[in-house]
């Protein structure tokens, strides 16, 4: 039998994501962040963090997108609990 194969692809909130798109790093540091904090703001936050990590020039747009994401998730949890 061996050993099963990892997904080539990850859903994630109905899209698919790499593998190799750091998503743990960037729900992390955008959780960090006030949900009231400019999108322009969590978009250089994590621009800068990617380029300064060495992460491929081609991955950075889904990292923007899954950060803005996961940061209208958490504005979502702040309407519903406010």
């Amino acid at each position: 039998m061996g050993t099963p194969k990892r997904p080539a692809r990850v859903r994630e909130y109905g899209r698919s994501w790499s593998p190799r798109l750091p998503r743990r790093d960037i729900a992390f540091l955008v959780r960090r962040e006030h949900c009231g904090t400019a999108d322009d703001a969590i978009r250089e936050m994590i621009r800068t963090r990617c380029e300064a990590s060495g992460i491929p020039a081609r991955l950075i747009p889904s990292c923007l997108d899954y950060g803005l994401l996961v940061h209208r998730a958490q504005q979502a949890v702040w309407r519903l609990c406010s």
